[in-house]
């Protein structure tokens, strides 16, 4: 069973995408902490009451959460371990203080930072690999099912990462929009929008949809078969 632990991504700059048009753009992004495995069944039920699920195991990634749903648990969870919550729910949008301390969801652009290496980056296709089978599971080998987390058989990327690319998608913070065509520090995304970003492919997709850059969108309220995430914190 492989243990949740926080890995320090050190900030850096990195060319984020390509976008539809095939260009990438700069981002810079500051230091931040990233689980090296997704959200599991096992930890989603010490704070809340587990969504219906085909299969049930403690070692499998939580999925079916909308975007909503992961940030609520991002909040339940800080109060857990006594951090202070990022996410306000008091009005009728909900906002991020990225200066607190307590649990989030990573924004598109720490997402993907992470899912190439950070500053340890070798320029992988996929998160850890050129090689989708070496690190992923996808529609051509998960047998149409979720897989346990961190799975030996399996590589982490260059971070110590593992299930970056397929077994589920990861929701980010982001509205999901067109990438700016400037370079840009810590980007959190559109203020507003109508679909939220996911990332990473999922065990139901083909390996282009897994790559380190491709992204996905769905309604904050959705529930995907394969739709999960993974946390992240500003400070340790």
């Amino acid at each position: 069973m492989r243990v949740l632990k926080f890995i320090e991504v050190l900030g850096g700059h990195f060319r984020m995408g390509p976008n539809e048009q095939g260009i990438n753009y700069s981002v810079e992004i500051d230091s931040f902490f990233i689980a090296n495995i997704p959200v599991t069944q096992k930890l989603w039920r010490t704070v809340k009451v587990l969504p219906s699920l085909k299969i049930l195991g403690d070692n499998l990634p939580v999925t079916r959460i909308s975007w909503l749903e992961a940030t609520q648990f991002c909040n339940a969870l800080s109060r857990m371990y006594r951090r202070t919550e990022c996410y306000d729910f008091s009005k009728t949008k909900v906002f991020c203080d990225f200066s607190k301390n307590g649990f989030r969801l990573p924004t598109e652009a720490e997402w993907e930072y992470a899912a190439r290496g950070g500053k340890k980056s070798k320029g992988y296709l996929y998160s850890g690999s050129s090689d989708i089978n070496e690190v992923a599971w996808h529609s051509g080998n998960s047998n149409n099912q979720v897989i346990r987390v961190g799975c030996r058989n399996k590589k982490q990327n260059e971070l110590g990462l593992w299930d970056m690319s397929g077994n589920i998608w990861e929701w980010c913070w982001d509205w999901f929009d067109a990438y700016p065509d400037r370079v840009i520090s810590n980007p959190t995304g559109p203020k507003e929008g109508g679909d939220r970003v996911l990332r990473g492919g999922s065990y139901e997709e083909e390996a282009n949809k897994c790559t380190v850059f491709s992204r996905h969108l769905s309604f904050p309220t959705s529930k995907g078969n394969a739709f999960g995430l993974r946390l992240v914190c500003s400070k340790m």
